[in-house]
């Protein structure tokens, strides 16, 4: 999906109001909406944005669902292998937009990044829901995949960094020291017959707000 700045600059301030606010809004014991101190409040020098985490697996029809884990035991970036880039575990990270790209190329030195298939067949990576689980709750879901398409105009090697983002309200405030905080992508259809292209990946990225620990 397109946006233009003045949509994503709408985004990341309330990221960075989420993070860098020292009150909270919750319900009270008696229904009641008060004010809390916020658990995960930030020093604004400490914020970081955008900043993108990032986990890449490769695109296979052998299952119809992908799993991309950004939890403390998140895997780690592997040199020629992925580009992963993972969540401290004494920082917060406030999510704004989730962002899917495919990965052409073995190699992740210089592999090219679109937000579209290479074939047809490729392409049915987007005929999918997706959902983000964090601890025991669902708290995104049943997100079309087909929000995550786009084609750029003229040449198809064309890339702005923008492409296959989804801005996402409200925005999600984590902690590093999730034990469960996974994006899962789960086709809707089941892609064994058919021929995908070969040396690609699925590179999921979470766009937000990054505050980083302080001693």
């Amino acid at each position: 999906m397109k946006y233009d700045q003045v949509a994503i600059r709408e985004a990341e301030r309330r990221a960075f109001d989420t993070i860098t606010n020292p009150k909270m809004a919750t319900k009270g014991d008696n229904g009641a909406i008060c004010e809390v101190d916020n658990p995960y409040w930030v020093n604004p020098l400490n914020v970081s944005m955008p900043v993108t985490l990032v986990q890449e697996v490769a695109w296979v029809n052998t299952t119809q669902n992908f799993a991309f884990d950004f939890s403390i035991n998140a895997p780690v970036q592997v040199p020629g292998t992925n580009n992963n880039v993972i969540l401290g575990q004494n920082n917060v990270f406030v999510l704004y937009g989730i962002q899917i790209l495919f990965r052409d190329g073995a190699s992740s030195a210089n592999g090219v990044y679109r937000s579209f298939g290479n074939t047809v067949n490729d392409d049915a990576l987007y005929n999918s829901l997706v959902s983000i689980r964090m601890e025991q709750s669902t708290l995104v879901d049943k997100v079309n995949g087909q929000n995550f398409r786009d084609v750029p105009e003229g040449a198809i090697t064309a890339f702005n960094a923008l492409d296959g983002l989804l801005l996402i309200n409200p925005v999600r405030i984590v902690s590093g020291k999730l034990g469960t905080f996974t994006l899962n992508l789960n086709l809707l259809n089941p892609t064994s017959a058919l021929i995908i292209s070969a040396s690609q990946f699925i590179s999921v990225r979470l766009r937000g707000a990054y505050g980083q620990a302080s001693a």
